[in-house]
């Protein structure tokens, strides 16, 4: 995955989180899904809470 990939999520991510949400809403939480030959899988996650997996697609 490129880098330039994650830093356009995280520019997205701050002008959501000082333009759009308000003070009540949670900081916004950003991922990149990629699939890969029959799977998804998680490539980046912005909120460690959110544990990278994999699913296989029937």
């Amino acid at each position: 995955m490129k880098a330039e990939y994650i830093g356009q999520v995280k520019k997205y991510m701050n002008y959501v989180d000082k333009k759009i949400k308000k003070v009540f809403h949670d900081k916004s939480v950003g991922v990149i899904i990629c699939r890969k030959e029959d799977k998804y899988v998680l490539e980046y996650c912005s909120d460690d809470r959110i544990f990278t997996t994999t699913y296989k697609l029937k």
